[in-house]
């Protein structure tokens, strides 16, 4: 850092103050199902599989030769996209993605999202949002409640982007990833 501001402060007018600081960071986390290929270690592959979607959302901690983005966006679709190409996967169910932010949940008990949270029925959230939206006469805990749905049903999103240029999407250390073992009976994803 120290680096950085006497380079700068060559470079610019003696009347500005140059204060170098880091990046926030902003974890993306995704949730979903997986079915292997028959006859390969599940095991092993859903570590590696973990590991390469770490790699893949932050691709310039392991090759310098890539760039790193600032206040830059992550599409689902391409993460999945992502995921479905691997040759040990057959196919992906039940997907989820959030983004953790700094301050995003200070205020309800969502801080520390786990994996059977983001489990959720996002049906059954999206009915009560819903519900507590017809009821004219909001009580003030009504209102809370409806406001704590909100924001978790605004974690799970399409895509994410950074909430600055100060931003850097970079992967959560660990995605929640379950084995689909047998064929699913229905196309619900209640996850569990």
């Amino acid at each position: 850092m120290l680096k950085i501001e006497e380079f700068l402060k060559k470079r610019v007018s003696p009347f500005v103050h140059v204060h170098a600081k880091n990046p926030k960071f902003e974890e993306v986390k995704v949730s979903f199902n997986v079915k292997f290929y028959t006859g390969i270690d599940k095991g092993f592959y859903k570590r590696k599989l973990n590991d390469d979607l770490i790699q893949y959302l932050t691709p310039w901690a392991y090759d310098s030769n890539f760039e790193i983005l600032f206040g830059n966006k992550i599409y689902a679709s391409k993460i999945i996209n992502f995921i479905e190409e691997l040759d040990y996967v057959d196919y992906i169910r039940c997907f989820r993605m959030i983004h953790v932010m700094e301050g995003c949940c200070d205020d309800d008990s969502l801080e520390d999202l786990d994996c059977d949270e983001m489990r959720t029925d996002l049906t059954a959230v999206i009915n009560q949002i819903k519900e507590l939206e017809i009821l004219k006469q909001l009580k003030v805990e009504e209102k809370n409640k409806k406001n704590r749905l909100e924001k978790f049903y605004q974690r799970f999103i399409n895509e994410v982007s950074a909430t600055s240029s100060q931003a850097i999407l970079v992967s959560a250390k660990q995605h929640c990833i379950d084995l689909i073992e047998d064929e699913p009976l229905t196309d619900e994803c209640n996850c569990k």
